[in-house]
């Protein structure tokens, strides 16, 4: 559907399963991979995350500018962080 409306191509990076420690962590308003970090939909989050980082990797000696700033920024949050 999006290559037809939007002219784009979509990847599957994964997905998270539903949980009921994800209601628990809304009701809580702290994200799942902070209050129940071991749980499987933090690790799906984490495994996503880890997709799109190793793509932005790839991508990050194509970009300059500003491009390039950001991924650079959120690079080295994963690797502080």
């Amino acid at each position: 559907m999006a290559s037809k409306f939007l002219n784009i191509q979509l990847e599957y990076l994964g997905y998270v399963p539903m949980d009921k420690k994800i209601v628990s962590a809304v009701i809580e308003q702290k994200p799942i991979s902070l209050s129940d970090p071991g749980s499987e939909p933090a690790l799906q989050f984490q495994a996503i995350c880890n997709r799109l980082l190793h793509k932005s990797d790839k991508r990050e000696k194509q970009q300059s500018g500003i491009a390039k700033v950001l991924l650079s920024f959120i690079k080295s949050k994963k690797n502080n962080g």
